[in-house]
């Protein structure tokens, strides 16, 4: 109706034509709009999200450790943490966390724990995961195409020992302290996959030990 009446000025018969267009069109032109945004930002940007289990201990001193040595390093990567449980979701890190990585000087106090969601497989560009726990865990909620973008942090970093990131939760001050020191050793390797992958001469997007046996 609202096509008879505008007539054939040449504006008008290009809204007359959006008239026309099925809504699966219409949504499928502005889901392709976003998808390209996305894209220019993640080629400006890389982004990626540390996930261990509770995300008040490791996860959050891995994203402190990687945002302070990034910056060092003059890199532009975007982190965050999560966690595939929602036992802590809300709180600031443990206490211990947050001292050993003082201790070493990095700030953690900021953090609050959240759980990993539906929407972060499509935001980051990798998800790296602390241990095999984590990775079935995030595996089983993962969407086809976001299976390819969970890796172990430290293999994925080019540490080759240990696979796991070992949780500190139930250990003693000496053991977060470990954490800082095992994040550092990890992003100073992420840093450096990154950089050699720019060059050319990087390690494999992928490598065997990604994603050790179950």
């Amino acid at each position: 109706m609202r096509a008879e009446a505008i007539g054939k000025d040449g504006a008008d018969c290009v809204l007359s034509a959006i008239d026309r267009m099925p809504l699966s069109s219409v949504f499928r032109a502005e889901r392709e709009d976003r998808i390209d945004h996305s894209n220019r930002i993640r080629a400006h940007n890389m982004r990626i999200l540390f996930v261990c289990m509770g995300n008040i201990c490791r996860s959050p001193v891995v994203e402190a450790v990687a945002r302070a040595r990034f910056a060092r390093a003059g890199r532009v990567v975007d982190v965050d943490s999560a966690g595939t449980e929602s036992y802590h979701v809300g709180q600031p890190p443990d206490p211990r966390s947050l001292a050993s990585a003082q201790r070493y000087g990095y700030d953690a106090s900021a953090h609050r724990a959240r759980q990993v969601g539906a929407g972060d497989f499509t935001l980051f560009d990798k998800l790296l995961v602390m241990d095999r726990m984590n990775l079935r865990a995030l595996e089983r909620v993962a969407p086809g195409e976001g299976h390819d973008k969970i890796a172990m942090f430290l293999s994925w970093a080019g540490v080759a020992e240990p696979h796991d990131f070992p949780d500190p939760y139930y250990g003693l001050a000496e053991d977060f302290d470990k954490v800082v020191t095992l994040a550092e050793i990890g992003i100073d390797g992420l840093i450096r996959r990154l950089t050699a992958a720019e060059s050319g001469s990087g390690i494999q997007a992928a490598t065997a030990h990604d994603r050790p046996g179950r």
